[in-house]
């Protein structure tokens, strides 16, 4: 079966839900999708399907939905809202085979054996700052959905420690040691780069301020609602955004005191009513 074919029997519920939503929305639009979106070229296709796959899992977690793409400007795909304002989303998809390029992996959908398992941070930092300017265009709060159908990488990379390594850069222990009695010293103290860190310069580890408020990062080759979805919160959003806007994903906050040495990262996930959860 092809990349193509095993995406769109996978999510086949969320490509005709989004399907009926957007031929009701814009007919002249939905055509266009529905070209792209049956296309036998995988790379053509998995887009699309990123687009109906990340607008129904939102859309069922929030008050509201819309449509947002100027095509004449290229803005952010869609508008949502949920206890608070309206926020825009862009979604962005890392194909089954450029992922299996840049992890390491081949995809166990199409009868492989994994051989290695590979960070994704780099090029999902890369895709951020790629974005950036076109969310920047954006007036409202921005999110930016990165996902892939990959099915060996949404089990083995999208996890929480795949979203520090986003938010922080590769993350290290020092330990101080006596050299005479080679024992240690005090408390092991944590240290990172900054390196793949989305929202931190590497040189001075200071906040960037940006209109991205935040990234949901989705393995999708796992069929909702198996699929691993967490996400990172800008720690210095440009515009006001709250992680109650986004109900049921666990969430990562940071803080950074780089002349101290400390760097915290807590996590937080709220439901539709707003309640923090345990």
């Amino acid at each position: 079966m092809s990349d193509a074919n095993y995406v769109r029997q996978l999510h086949s519920d969320s490509i005709d839900a989004f399907s009926n939503w957007l031929s009701s929305k814009d007919p002249q639009k939905h055509t266009k999708w529905l070209s792209e979106v049956t296309h036998s070229d995988s790379t053509v296709a998995e887009p699309k399907i990123a687009e109906a796959v990340a607008f129904t899992y939102l859309a069922a977690r929030c008050e509201e939905c819309d449509l947002l793409e100027d095509i004449s400007t290229g803005g952010p795909d869609f508008k949502f809202r949920h206890k608070g304002d309206w926020f825009a989303v862009e979604v962005t998809n890392f194909s089954i085979a450029n992922t299996t390029k840049h992890s390491g992996m081949n995809n166990l959908s199409s009868g492989d054996f994994a051989l290695s398992v590979g960070p994704l941070t780099r090029i999902i930092r890369q895709r951020a700052r790629k974005k950036r300017k076109q969310l920047d265009s954006c007036e409202l709060p921005s999110v930016l959905f990165v996902l892939t159908f990959h099915f060996e990488a949404s089990v083995s990379c999208f996890d929480k420690s795949m979203i520090q390594q986003i938010a922080l850069g590769k993350t290290s222990w020092k330990y101080n040691m006596d050299r005479q009695s080679r024992e240690l010293i005090g408390e092991p103290v944590v240290s990172v780069d900054f390196k793949d860190s989305v929202f931190y310069t590497p040189e001075s580890g200071t906040k960037i301020d940006r209109n991205l408020v935040a990234i949901i990062a989705g393995g999708f080759g796992l069929e909702h609602p198996r699929a691993n979805v967490l996400g990172l919160l800008q720690p210095n959003p440009a515009l006001p955004f709250a992680p109650e806007w986004l109900p049921h994903i666990p969430l990562a906050k940071t803080t950074v005191d780089k002349n101290a040495g400390k760097v915290s990262l807590e996590w937080v996930e709220y439901d539709k009513a707003g309640a923090l959860l345990s």
